[in-house]
């Protein structure tokens, strides 16, 4: 028998949709479904619904009044510890450390964030003394909180940059700064809860320097929450090489680890589509996760449970057979679907494909795409960001998942060209996704199957825009060089252009509005060389 993961962790309500009702319906859901530990907080960087993000966003410092809305704050988290205990769940609350000043624009302005990593540095007494008793507070004032999980970089929280300006981190290895924090506040955890764990996520670190701190961390009620890899939560590389050396690691030391996932229809790679029909793809993060040993699993962009989901269905049928073959769970995902089960089963299959071929691992910025792009784009050289944050991770280790991690001025062709050839594959088979779902929604009546069909032809509409915007690129360059070299224009390479202009037409008008699409293809069947030497530079 396969052991069962011990801590099966979700979320009520997800960034893009907030519902916290924390009432039977969606705790008996949850209930149902497996899980037996719940977040109660989104905790979240963009504070959706104002969501709790730090201690201080639910108490004050004692000998302080909190503000009204830290206190409405903190009767929301206290309601929602009392529900979840009545489900029999166990709890936990997730908040940053050290907190900053606005950390999200701090960021892109050096001297400030040196200033502040600086006035609210981890070396200092009191600002440990400060994070005591707060958690002291917590234990006392909402006994139903278990556990806590603390960031230390993100959720409003950063730590000095020893290569800066910080006066007291220059210099100085983070892993000889952090480690005391953690073990004073694990120990007032402790004091206060026999029995129950700080978990920390080494979020925005470097592989070597937590290797660096292992030797240096608790060793009771102290356990990992670490994000499926060094880079990132993500649906398609749920372990790599870090992952499984931290595994290692910590089983040396005794240390608990639980992984971080995707397990529902919307995530922060999908965002803000909420019904992606990928359910193999979870059951692979969960084998993933079952095989090298995590203590447990948890969801990291949140649920809605009551909610018709098969990739969520999915992560309760593992849960509660954790012996189970992927075809017998996909069986088990599709049996709601009576008279259109081989079709569901055809679309979520090609939809994993979909899922796996897909550029992920391009850049972080990949997962922003449906928020960020449309079936439109401009007419210079196809390009995109891989800058996200200035910190220790993201300048070192997580290079070895993701191909950009700062600004390039100009990506190189063959960059172009691979994102082309992926994302142009990832469409072909979400379109078959999309079509063998139509084919259901003929024969089954169930509300979830035209939302799949809507959010596939969205995100379809996306791959689209990216698809024809490089391939166009790299038609258009190629074309330049025949005619630097003085050579005739292949009319093969005449007629790829015109039929990504054709196809980017019809995407475009298929969203709405397709003329400048219109008006650039018959430009280039004008004058294909002109055309050329003006666009996509």
């Amino acid at each position: 028998m396969t052991q069962e993961f011990q801590y099966r962790i979700a979320l009520v309500g997800t960034p893009d949709f907030p519902d916290m009702r924390y009432d039977d319906s969606q705790l008996s859901a949850l209930r149902d479904l497996g899980f037996n530990t719940i977040q109660l907080n989104i905790a979240w960087g963009a504070r959706p619904a104002d969501e709790p993000l730090n201690l201080e966003d639910i108490l004050a410092p004692t000998g302080e009044e909190p503000s009204k809305r830290v206190q409405e704050r903190f009767e929301a988290i206290a309601y929602r510890a009392r529900q979840a205990k009545k489900y029999g769940f166990r709890t936990l609350f997730h908040f940053g450390a050290p907190r900053m000043d606005i950390l999200y624009r701090t960021l892109a302005d050096p001297a400030e964030l040196d200033r502040q990593t600086c006035l609210y540095s981890v070396q200092r007494e009191e600002v440990i003394q400060k994070y005591e008793d707060l958690l002291r507070q917590l234990a006392a004032k909402i006994p139903e909180v278990d556990d806590i999980l603390m960031y230390t970089f993100d959720q409003e929280a950063w730590v000095g940059d020893e290569f800066g300006n910080d006066e007291l981190a220059q210099g100085v290895p983070l892993s000889h700064r952090l480690p005391p924090f953690l073990q004073r506040l694990s120990r007032c955890w402790k004091e206060q809860r026999p029995g129950s764990t700080l978990w920390w996520e080494p979020w925005e670190i470097s592989a070597g320097q937590i290797y660096d701190m292992l030797d240096q961390l608790p060793r009771e009620n102290f356990g990992f929450m670490l994000h499926c890899n060094i880079a990132e939560v993500q649906m398609t590389n749920p372990v790599d090489r870090w992952f499984r050396n931290m595994l290692l690691l910590c089983r040396e030391r005794d240390i608990p680890v639980i992984g971080e996932i995707f397990m529902t229809g919307g995530n922060e790679e999908v965002s803000p589509l909420c019904h992606v029909a990928a359910p193999a793809v979870v059951y692979h993060e969960l084998k993933e996760m079952q095989r090298v040993g995590v203590c447990g699993v948890k969801e990291y962009f949140g649920t809605l449970p009551d909610t018709d989901d098969p990739n969520l269905r999915m992560a309760g049928v593992f849960f509660n057979q954790p012996d189970i073959t992927l075809e017998e769970a996909l069986q088990k995902v599709a049996a709601p679907y009576e008279g259109a089960e081989a079709e569901m089963l055809d679309g979520f299959e090609a939809y994993a494909l979909s899922m796996d071929v897909f550029p992920w691992d391009l850049s972080w910025k990949m997962r922003a795409i449906v928020t960020q792009h449309t079936a439109w784009h401009g007419y210079n050289r196809f390009w995109f960001s891989g800058e996200v944050a200035p910190s220790p991770s993201w300048r070192s280790t997580r290079r070895s998942v993701f191909a950009m991690t700062t600004d390039e001025p100009e990506l190189h062709l063959w960059l172009i060209e691979d994102i082309y050839l992926r994302i142009k594959h990832a469409a072909r088979y979400l379109e078959k996704a999309a079509v063998c779902f139509e084919a259901a929604a003929q024969k089954c009546s169930a509300g979830v199957i035209p939302l799949i069909i809507a959010d596939a032809k969205r995100f379809l509409s996306v791959m689209h825009d990216l698809e024809y915007h490089a391939g166009e690129t790299l038609a258009a360059y190629d074309i330049r060089k025949k005619l630097e070299c003085g050579r005739e224009i292949p009319q093969q390479l005449l007629d790829r252009m015109d039929a990504l202009l054709t196809a980017d037409m019809k995407n475009q008008t298929e969203n709405g509005d397709g003329e400048t699409a219109y008006t650039k293809l018959q430009e280039f069947r004008r004058d294909p060389s002109a055309f050329a030497r003006a666009n996509f530079l």
